[in-house]
Parts: C-alpha cells; structure tokens; sequence
C-alpha cells in the first residue's frame, strides 16, 4: 500500500495528509541546472519545497517529503505556515532569522545580512547558519533530499532559528560526509567545474567545533 506522501495531488489529498501527519516546512531549495528530481506532485525541474511528517499517531512513521511551487504553496495554505527562502548555490543563500545573522558565502568581499519574517527581533546564532546552509548545500549537490539526523537538524532550525543547536549536530553532519567519502568542498569545486558561477562558502563555525576532536570539515 502506497504511502499517503507519495501522492499529494489535489487538495484532497493534501488536507488528508495534513489531517494524518504533523507537517513542517523545512526548506526550499533550487535544482542545479539540468538536474531534477521526483516529488510527490510530480516530476521538478526548477526548484522543490521540503517538508518533514510524523504521523499523529504512529511516531515512527516519519520522514520528508517534496513538491513543486505551486504544491507548496497550497500545502503551506493549509498549515498557515511561511514559505521559506529559496535556497540557490548559483544565485543566493539565504536561512531562516533576522538581524545581524549573515550568509557564509565567501562570493565577493561583502556577507549578505538575513531576513526571515517569521523571527522579528533576534539573530540566529553561527552554527545554525552555517549548518543550514551546509545541510542544503549537500542536499542540492547531491540531488536528493534531506534524512534521518539531517532532516532533523534542518526541522529543529525552522523550529526554533534562534536557538542554538547543540554541537552534536556538527558531528551528525561530520559522519554523513564521511559515509559520503567526498567532501563538502570537493563536491563544491567538482560542481563548479560545470556551474562557474556557482558561489563558494565557508563554515568557520561548524569547522572550529570539529577541530576541537581533531576532525576537519570534511
């Protein structure tokens, strides 16, 4: 039997999803040029909008799913929930938070302040930045979207953006990396290699709290 999430066609089906399921924005982010990907409402070719669920009921039934724009837009209707930034390596960065809180692009002499409206007065702290940033990153380079430790990671930063997390999230990072066998900067530089207006970014953060275990950011 299919699961409810892999068919959210229709407004039908998506309140019966939202019905069964807790659901959460967690991200928007762009495809690379060329690229796409399955989403629940179809094949995307632009850009996909990541939710996470947990069943009301059933804690274990969890994981995320992904629609286009237009999906989105009606399933965020329905939740009253903002629609996030959209996240584009090629053209922009932005997270979740307001204030003093920047991008980690490195493109060009100047950071990029953030805004979110969804937080009015406070920054979101450095490692919930880079990480946000870092996580989605992955994710676009690899052309999948968010699991298990990440997806939660991503779920507790739409959360609550001003809350630091725990730096046990940069290791939860760190092993993904490390299953992946590829670092985060040579996926970077690989994909650059076909998208040269790609930006670069660095994570002085979540790389600081990885040497402190003798561990660099992969």
């Amino acid at each position: 039997m299919a699961h409810p999430t892999e068919n959210c066609k229709g407004d039908e089906n998506k309140k019966n999803i939202c019905a069964l399921y807790e659901v959460q924005v967690i991200s928007r982010i762009a495809l690379m040029p060329g690229s796409t990907i399955e989403g629940c409402c179809g094949d995307l070719e632009s850009e996909h909008t990541i939710f996470h669920y947990k069943n009301k009921t059933k804690p274990t039934d969890e994981g995320t799913f992904s629609v286009g724009k237009s999906c989105a837009a009606s399933f965020l209707k329905i939740l009253n929930q903002k629609m996030p930034h959209l996240i584009d390596p090629i053209q922009n960065i932005q997270i979740p938070g307001t204030g003093q809180g920047q991008t980690t692009s490195t493109n060009g002499s100047e950071e990029q302040s953030i805004k979110h409206s969804n937080v009015a007065t406070q920054s979101i702290p450095p490692i919930n930045q880079e990480l946000y940033t870092a996580i989605n990153l992955f994710f676009i380079l690899q052309n999948k979207i968010p699991k298990w430790a990440l997806q939660r990671i991503l779920l507790e930063i739409q959360k609550s953006p001003t809350k630091a997390l725990d730096e046990k999230s940069v290791f939860d990072f760190v092993k993904v990396l490390a299953a992946h066998k590829k670092t985060l900067n040579e996926m970077i530089t690989l994909a650059k290699t076909n998208h040269p207006k790609m930006k670069s970014y660095n994570f002085p953060t979540i790389d600081a709290i990885a040497r402190k275990n003798w561990i660099c950011l992969p």
